[in-house]
């Protein structure tokens, strides 16, 4: 009998996981010298100059609970007789940390019985802007008639006047916000970003999600404000929070900051420094005063240089049509933000103002992979000054009692 068909009828993973679960092993990690030679040694001599900071590694490790059901499901796709699969192996100084994986480039091939045997086939769900990717990677790959796919996508639960959601292209000096890799790392970005957060801090209540393209930017952005006594500043209204990289202090940050929030003693709230795409960007909400402005700085753009990526933009290339693959790397990204800006607005009650805060967020070809429901509200705000006036009327119309600063002069010193 075949080694995946035997784990599936005796049961034998189910029955070791629940053993496992309760007499689960901690792996006690050996810290390792510092080589430089090898891949390291490479990896340090292509690297760019700018300094990151990394946390030191945990010393101790959860092994997985259940590794008998994770193999016999990598043997499992291993087995399957179709040319679109991969094998991606990332090796690490951590057991943890150390990856086999199976990817399947075509994930069309998993639907295409229901798709092509039943009558009707509906696909709902919440975020799912951009879905031009979708429809023809899901549905038209798996042989459906371009003209039976219909699309139902319903208005927010919200009207159009409680959400200000604004793509702001330049700073209060009137530099260009241009967060592009070339660009990001400059001072002079780094320090007009710096300008348009003390000033949204001073007049948005409550609750201020900032997310960033990564932790690693995250931490630049940070390390220099801090230096130049941004961060105090932004402290003397708003309690300022970061989110970890580790798993294990993520709820410790979210009570902390909605206790900033909600009892705020001659504070305004708290500001939320995240990251799209990690712990606080899917899954949970900021409603209410928790999320009363949602900022995206930039457009979080995949790593280009994964392998996985790159093998997936090469299938696409080579297998669909010229131009797929940066389709595909395009609705990674905009499906990313939409995820992030999601988070603010949670029921019918709420209102919030999101920022996207990058000059490239006011082309066409970016604009229509945003949401309608953003689309019906949104406006282009090339000058600082009026847009931070409109965010100061918006709250204002709104009556929030949550102690808006009333003052719109913008401050430059940054």
């Amino acid at each position: 009998m075949p080694t995946t068909s035997y784990g599936a009828a005796t049961r034998t993973t189910l029955e070791l996981s629940g053993f496992t679960e309760l007499h689960a092993p901690v792996v006690h990690l050996k810290p390792k010298p510092n080589a430089v030679g090898g891949i390291k040694g490479f990896l340090n001599s292509i690297s760019k100059s700018i300094p990151v900071k990394e946390e030191p590694e945990n010393e101790t490790e959860q092994s997985s609970s259940q590794p008998l059901s994770v193999i016999l499901s990598l043997l499992e796709n291993l087995t399957l007789n179709n040319k679109e699969g991969r094998i991606v192996v990332s090796i690490s100084n951590t057991v943890g940390k150390s990856v086999i994986k199976f990817l399947l480039l075509e994930p069309a091939i998993a639907v295409t019985d229901i798709i092509s045997k039943a009558r009707s086939v509906i696909l709902a769900g919440g975020t799912m802007e951009p879905k031009g990717e979708l429809k023809e990677r899901l549905f038209i790959a798996c042989g459906a008639d371009p003209q039976r796919i219909m699309e139902f996508s319903c208005s927010h639960i919200i009207p159009p006047n409680q959400i200000l959601p604004i793509v702001l292209t330049k700073g209060p000096t009137g530099k260009p916000l241009d967060f592009s890799y070339d660009s990001r790392s400059s001072l002079a970005t780094i320090n007009e970003f710096g300008r348009v957060l003390v000033n949204i801090c001073n007049i948005v209540p409550a609750g201020i999600v900032c997310f960033f393209p990564s932790y690693e930017y995250e931490n630049t952005i940070f390390e220099h404000l801090n230096k130049h006594g941004i961060i105090e500043n932004i402290s003397k209204k708003k309690q300022v929070f970061r989110e970890p990289k580790k798993t294990g202090g993520v709820d410790e940050v979210l009570s902390g900051y909605a206790k900033a929030v909600k009892t705020a003693k001659g504070k305004n709230g708290a500001l939320l420094f995240s990251v799209v795409g990690g712990k606080l960007s899917e899954g949970l909400n900021f409603s209410d005063e928790l999320g009363r402005c949602v900022i995206v700085v930039g457009m979080p753009y995949p790593n280009i240089k994964s392998p996985e990526l790159i093998e997936k933009m090469k299938y696409l290339e080579q297998n669909i049509r010229n131009g797929a693959g940066k389709e595909h790397y395009e609705a990674c990204c905009m499906k990313a933000v939409n995820q992030s800006i999601g988070r603010a607005i949670r029921h019918r009650s709420d209102f919030a103002t999101v920022l996207l805060l990058d000059q490239r967020y006011s082309s066409q070809k970016v604009l229509n992979l945003l949401p309608a429901w953003i689309m019906k509200s949104l406006k282009i705000q090339e000058q600082f000054p009026q847009a931070l006036a409109a965010v100061v009327k918006f709250f204002k119309q709104h009556d929030t009692t949550e102690s808006a600063s009333s003052a719109t002069a913008f401050v430059n010193e940054a």
